[in-house]
């Protein structure tokens, strides 16, 4: 509720009582606020005669009005403080707006105004400078200003050949003054002297008023009448000197009156965008800048503009070349995106494809120096053109076919190199991932020992201490080797648990912390981005899949504002169990097709729809794909026999299918997936031993010799391809 004045909201509040007064069960009584008295089987409450006054019966105040029981409730003694309590219980606001026409209200009269009559207002006054308008002293300072007499009787400028302000010492004589009314109460009398002596400088620009208060905004009633954008200037001349040539205009005055110019247009909402024009010398500056913050805040429209074509203020750009300034205030006044809006316009016309070559060109220098990140695998690496780089990288898979190893097995391999690393592990608690790494490090390590993994151990094994009392010495050794050799590299991999409650805030938050704590650049993991949690800076209520969307689209943008790979784990829809890996399957998000620089799918080798040929009812061989029905039932028996080869310790045929690529090829990769182990090796390599700086060892691919750390040619067949498990 609005008021325009404090006793109207006084008598409001008091004959309101019961806003924030309850009545006792008796329905004839309060309960009082401030003991409670009356709520209850005992105790009378508080009463009043009035209905404006009342008592509490247990001796909390008497006779008092409800403002006074406010104070008293929260301890206020201050009057004033009392009433902003209550305007705030009550929700009142006082309207603490001036009327905004400073247009002089006009009296004929012939009779002269004494000075007791001039302290109320200064119409008569106005009627009579205005009078003596075209005197040849004021026509000669006018046109020395480029003002000419037309605008300046439109806005009731008038002209006192001896005026003296009386607060001016008695030794200072009258003057000649153009008066320029900004309201009924206050003008300013402008000395219009070529030669002002220096003692009497200060005194040039006087300013007069009537009552205190007065506005000192010039032309402030436009923001209610003008039709077209009005320009905020500092002087009144300046105002005058956009008036004068087509624009509508508002004069500050001085810069010490802006905020009272942010209350009035916060009050009035200007229906026109407002330009700021305000001079070029740091109160100007300073001031522009406050406003234009005030204006964002208010949601009012405004530009930052230029019309001072190299000089001070308006009115000297006016001196200067009317036809310039008059042609740039038409321009502003038209909205001219060159003029108004100039930063915008330059950034929308420099966003040619010129300005994405250069780009181009800096990020082909700056590649000079960079590397692509190796995942381990030589033939994932290669179909990837080497390696993983800036981008958003998805990789989904049906379940327990062993997207999360993969993953981990990746950025552990980069960890390795001495990457950092950050996991948000939405699914698995920290010490199951930490678990898997050991797991297929002991697969490494056992190899080393023995050229077999009959030693190695599953990440149960790890994380059962009772059965650590039952390894034999060997696998003892095994198991040490491999704490060892993940301690090397688990200090450059972070993990953050967060099952349905990690956001993208949460991970951007956290790759700004790691960049600022460590000054490295991480690659992420994200396991998985179906369980991501809703964003908190969407309020609106959204569906799963415009979830996943809107935190896909996010991690994108992402990777590219910190120049990071990011990975993100998919699972894949039951639909799509018993079919060949494709970009529908990625489940609950189509932005993921769309969205991701590069997209993985893994799945079983000979998922794939067959085919073969048949004869024809006239004996042709023609070719023939199987049906439906058909590959349900192959990928159903395939199903269980991948599942039986990791129950026998024996490795799983893995096709790693490159879906999307958005800079590169696609295509598809064979590998070896040991699922207790938690290891993919490349496919006919020796078992677990894939890249020559991860242990050691040289890369070997089918019957290519490599060395141990002897020096030792091994070839492929000294060992053999199947290793007896130990029970």
């Amino acid at each position: 509720m609005v008021f325009s004045s404090r006793d109207e909201a006084k008598e409001y509040i008091i004959n309101n009582p019961t806003h924030i007064l309850e009545l006792a069960k008796d329905k004839k009584s309060y309960i009082c606020p401030l003991c409670g008295s009356g709520s209850g089987k005992n105790g009378t409450g508080i009463t009043t005669k009035d209905k404006r006054h009342f008592t509490c019966w247990a001796g909390c105040f008497s006779n008092s009005d409800i403002i006074d029981i406010i104070g008293l409730k929260y301890g206020i003694t201050d009057s004033a403080d009392k009433f902003s309590k209550a305007y705030a219980e009550y929700g009142i606001e006082i309207d603490k707006t001036e009327p905004i026409d400073n247009k002089p209200v006009v009296r004929e009269s012939n009779k002269l105004m004494t000075e007791q009559e001039r302290r109320i207002d200064f119409n008569n006054f106005y009627l009579e400078a205005k009078a003596n308008i075209e005197q040849p002293a004021a026509i000669e300072y006018l046109k020395s200003r480029g003002i000419s007499l037309e605008t300046a009787k439109k806005h009731y400028l008038g002209y006192v050949a001896e005026w003296r302000h009386p607060k001016v010492p008695t030794n200072i004589p009258a003057t000649p003054r153009l008066i320029i009314p900004v309201s009924q109460y206050s003008y300013l009398a402008r000395d219009i002297r070529t030669d002002i002596p220096a003692e009497q400088e200060p005194y040039k620009k006087s300013k007069a008023s009537a009552k205190v208060g007065a506005s000192w905004l010039f032309n402030i009633k436009c923001i209610n009448t003008s039709t077209k954008p009005i320009f905020i200037v500092e002087g009144e001349i300046d105002a005058l000197s956009i008036i004068e040539a087509g624009g509508e205009a508002i004069g500050l005055g001085s810069t010490v009156n802006a905020d009272k110019f942010i209350e009035i247009v916060k009050a009035h909402k200007p229906k026109k965008p407002l330009l700021l024009a305000l001079d070029d010398d740091p109160a100007g500056i300073s001031t522009k800048e406050s406003i234009a913050k005030a204006l964002i805040e208010a949601n009012i429209d405004y530009y930052i503009v230029d019309v001072n074509n190299g000089t001070k203020d308006p009115n000297e750009a006016l001196i200067k070349d009317r036809e310039v300034f008059t042609d740039i205030v038409q321009r502003c006044t038209r909205l001219d995106p060159t003029l108004v809006d100039k930063a915008n316009y330059d950034a929308y016309c420099n966003n040619s494809s010129l300005s994405d070559l250069d780009t181009l060109l800096e990020v082909i220098d700056k590649s000079k120096n960079s590397t692509y990140i190796s995942t381990g695998l030589q033939s994932v690496d290669k179909i990837l053109d080497n390696g993983l780089r800036t981008g958003l990288y998805v990789v989904g898979a049906i379940s327990s076919l062993g997207k999360t190893t993969f993953c981990l097995q990746i950025v552990s391999y980069m960890a390795k190199q001495g990457r950092d690393v950050l996991i948000f592990s939405l699914e698995m608690a920290s010490t199951e991932l930490v678990a898997k790494n050991i797991s297929r490090e002991t697969m490494i390590a056992d190899i080393r020992k023995t050229q077999g993994y009959s030693n190695a151990k599953s990440t149960l094994g790890i994380m059962d201490g009772r059965r650590h009392s039952k390894y034999s010495r060997i696998e003892q050794e095994v198991y040490r080797e491999a704490i060892d050799q993940y301690r090397q590299y688990a200090g450059n991999i972070r993990i953050i648990e967060g099952v349905g409650s990690i956001t993208v805030d949460d991970i951007k938050k956290a790759i700004e912390k790691h960049i600022y704590y460590t000054g490295n650049k991480p690659i992420v993991l994200i396991d998985y981005m179906q369980i991501m949690a809703h964003p908190t800076t969407i309020k609106h209520s959204m569906t799963d899949k415009q979830v996943t969307d809107y935190n896909i689209v996010s991690l994108k943008q992402m990777s590219r504002d910190y120049d990071i790979p990011i990975i993100g784990i998919s699972s894949f829809n039951r639909e799509s169990y018993t079919e060949p890996v494709n970009m529908s399957a990625f489940k609950e998000s189509g932005a993921v097709e769309y969205t991701a620089d590069v997209l993985i799918g893994l799945q079983y080798e000979g998922m794939d729809y067959k085919s073969s040929t048949k004869t024809d009812k006239n004996g042709n061989m023609i070719p023939y794909w199987e049906t439906t029905s058909e590959h349900t039932s192959r990928v159903r028996d395939l199903l269980k026999k991948q599942e039986q080869k990791a129950k026998d310790l024996q490795p799983q045929q893995i096709e790693c299918k490159v879906l999307k690529n958005r800079n590169g090829t696609r295509g598809t990769v064979n590998l070896d997936f040991y699922p207790v182990f938690n290891r993919f090796t490349e496919r006919n390599s020796i078992i677990g031993l894939d890249m020559a700086d991860e242990n050691g060892f040289t890369p070997c691919i089918g019957d290519e010799p490599f060395s141990s750390d002897s020096g030792e040619q091994i070839t492929i067949d000294d060992i053999e391809p199947i290793f007896k498990i130990k029970k």
